[in-house]
């Protein structure tokens, strides 16, 4: 789902994912991980692989990355094999399978800090065991629908009347209201359990590594014989069977939350020797006020920030007071946890006393301008406006020989460019004037003109460079194909918690010449209290833009705002 709100609704609309032609068919994502994950629960030995972050197109932000990957780490995930690492993306690379994940993207300098916390995150979920003692039964009659004739044609569809609907609907909406009631569970097909399947003397069913001592069995579908059996079996040894029309009402959560809004909280259990150590996941797009409410077993829990690797300081009943902001994930860990702590008014999870929102003094950008030419019928003009100036084209190895610039064939190619390796860098200097250019280009792939000068993303007018200095859209202030990192430049005084950005782009921080970290993603905020001095501080942002500016639509990227807050 594109805005991840897997706990909102069952099914994928047709704007939360890329349509794929010729098909009909509506998704269910939750259901669909929650197989997986359920699988993985049973039989995996230690790691449990996802090929991420595919068909994503170039204009995927770290937002959805950042989102994306801690679901799916929640889900169990702990080994990841990235989609789509090319080493060139010349020609048909581009429009193939979107984006790549390797040197082309400008926040690749970033990626492999975020490598390690996701890293990180997927050892700590590894520490115990998922703690599950229901498990939902997927009827077997569910999968052979789809091959009665009379109802063949209506399964690829989003009939709601069709049997297959009807009966996938009833199981995608326990599933989500399962979830969104924090009650850990794992669901398995009616194959899997005739042939996998084991009654203990406790009450309990085991499925491989897994047991389970409550089962939750479909209202109306019916179940092979050889499952009725195991289940008579099982509710003889005291085994608890309950239908699914009750299942929400009769199952204790795992967590209870008062805060509104909390159902859309993904909750993890992960069982320890002595104790339950829990992800939270807000998935829910905004900030919310959980107010966790916990177990007495669990009452010297320990708070850690997982993507800040630290351990959180908290005072008695300060779960009331803390806020779990849009994105943001959240462990509940083992009294005896231990890692580098961090006070609880200082951390992402609390609410600030006081905010200051700081101005650039100014932005910087590392490279010269770029502007993206496709020619029509292989042709484009180019017009120059005074104090504008062209120094190179860029284009791919079998465009360049074909390239003209006012009649005149550019040089040979002598180093590739700093975007992609099949990408050529070619100094044109003195073949641009002001005015009107024309440029031959007997050749479908885009060209580039680089060189001093801002770009109206409409025209191919190139106008006279002027000085960035405020926050903003950089697509519209004369960059609309720019490439490369941008270092924005503050001045402040005194000592400040931390630091929020907003904005869609990664970005690496230093304060006072010293690194603070990266912002990848949300939430947006970045710990800098250690960093501060009580007199004058300079920060430094470094963001990393996108390579889909470069190669496909001009998408809005910058920073809109930095806020201090203490």
């Amino acid at each position: 789902m594109q805005d991840q709100r897997y706990l909102a609704r069952p099914f994928a609309q047709s704007t939360d994912r890329k349509v794929l032609k010729n098909t009909l068919k509506h998704t269910i994502p939750l259901l669909t991980f929650k197989l997986g994950a359920s699988i993985a629960h049973c039989f995996s030995k230690q790691y449990f692989s996802s090929e991420t972050l595919a068909f994503l197109g170039w204009d995927c932000t770290p937002d959805f990355v950042q989102n994306q990957m801690l679901f799916e780490l929640a889900q169990g995930v702990n080994l990841f094999t990235h989609h789509a690492y090319y080493y060139t993306v010349s020609e048909a690379g581009k429009r193939d399978c979107p984006p790549s994940w390797s040197y082309q993207q400008p926040m690749f300098d970033v990626l492999g800090r975020m490598n390690r916390v996701w890293t990180r995150l997927a050892r700590l979920l590894r520490r115990g065991k998922y703690g599950a003692d229901t498990l939902l039964i997927y009827p077997i009659s569910l999968l052979s629908l789809p091959r009665l004739n009379d109802i063949s044609q209506k399964i690829i569809t989003n009939d709601s009347d069709s049997p297959v609907n009807q009966a996938e609907t009833a199981l995608a909406s326990l599933v989500l209201e399962l979830c969104r009631r924090h009650i850990s569970f794992d669901i398995l097909d009616e194959v899997i359990l005739n042939q996998q399947a084991s009654v203990l003397r406790d009450g309990a069913i085991r499925i491989g590594s897994m047991k389970y001592h409550t089962v939750v069995r479909p209202d109306v579908l019916p179940l092979t014989d050889t499952l009725e059996t195991l289940l008579a079996k099982l509710k003889h040894q005291g085994g608890r069977i309950i239908s699914a029309t009750d299942a929400p009402n009769l199952i204790a959560p795992d967590l209870l939350f008062n805060g509104k809004d909390s159902e859309e909280i993904l909750v993890v259990k992960c069982q320890m020797k002595k104790y339950q150590e829990y992800l939270l996941l807000n998935l829910s797009g905004k900030d919310l006020h959980p107010d966790i409410q916990l177990p007495k077993e669990n009452a010297e829990t320990v708070l850690y920030d997982p993507l800040a690797g630290k351990r959180i300081m908290v005072k008695p009943n300060a779960l009331k007071h803390l806020l779990l902001r849009k994105g943001a994930a959240l462990m509940l860990m083992s009294p005896n946890f231990t890692a580098t702590t961090l006070d609880f008014a200082s951390s992402q999870y609390a609410e600030y006393g006081s905010s200051i929102h700081i101005h650039p003094c100014s932005i910087e950008f590392g490279e010269d301008n770029l502007r993206r030419i496709i020619p029509i019928d292989g042709k484009a003009v180019v017009t120059l406006e005074k104090g504008a100036s062209v120094t190179a084209i860029l284009a791919e190895s079998q465009s360049l020989s074909k390239i003209h610039i006012n009649g005149k064939p550019l040089a040979k190619p002598s180093k590739s460019s700093v975007y992609d390796c099949n990408i050529f860098d070619v100094s044109c200097k003195g073949l641009f004037k002001n005015g009107d250019n024309a440029i031959v280009v007997h050749s479908e792939e885009p060209i580039y003109l680089k060189g001093r000068f801002c770009a109206d993303a409409e025209n191919h007018v190139l106008l006279q460079p002027q000085k960035v200095s405020k926050h903003g859209n950089l697509a519209a202030m004369g960059y609309p194909n720019y490439c490369g990192k941008i270092t924005y430049t503050y001045r402040f005084k005194g000592k400040y918690a931390q630091l929020e950005v907003d904005s869609a782009n990664s970005s690496r921080v230093r304060i006072n010449g010293r690194d603070a970290g990266v912002i990848f993603g949300n939430p947006h905020f970045l710990y800098i209290g250690e960093l501060c001095n009580m007199g004058d501080n300079l920060l430094e942002i470094e963001l990393y833009n996108q390579f889909g500016n470069l190669i496909a639509e001009t998408a809005p990227y910058g920073i809109n705002a930095v806020t201090l807050h203490v």
